[in-house]
């Protein structure tokens, strides 16, 4: 699980909500879903959260519908920004860009990638070899080591 929302101060171990957030590069089907309701169920959660930008297929958006997951794509986080009064939404964007953001966090081991060459062109591998973790490159990125 990404995030766990707690709101009860009488309840302050227990987790109201959970989100969970995917980066994928199509839409997330309903397998994801699936396994964030199991994993509300066994955190007694009452309500959940998932966030992909690229959005949701429609079997995905109708078992979420059923059960407490608001599902929140790309189009609809921006929104939820844009509503933001000015002062909120600058906070935001220096929390966001702050530190080094450009450089991704392998999916595998979490550790931060770098840019690598390989046989079929440049793309993110893992700093230390740890794992075997990569992620396709796009646009341009210096070589950093």
């Amino acid at each position: 699980m990404d995030i766990h929302l707690f709101q009860d101060a009488a309840q302050p171990s227990k987790a109201t909500a959970l989100v969970q957030c995917k980066a994928h590069n199509k839409p997330i089907g309903v397998k994801p879903i699936r396994e964030l309701r199991g994993v509300m169920a066994h955190e007694n959660a009452e309500k959940a959260f998932f966030m992909a930008p690229m959005g949701f297929t429609d079997e995905a958006r109708a078992f979420a519908a059923a059960n407490r997951i608001t599902l929140l794509d790309g189009k609809l986080f921006v929104a939820m920004i844009e509503r933001l009064p000015e002062s909120s939404r600058a906070r935001l964007l220096a929390l966001a860009t702050a530190g080094d953001w450009t450089t991704p966090t392998c999916p595998s081991c979490g550790d931060r990638m770098i840019a690598r060459e390989g046989k079929r062109g440049r793309f993110w591998g893992c700093r230390g070899y740890r794992c075997k973790g990569t992620l396709p490159m796009r646009g341009e990125a210096t070589m950093a080591g």
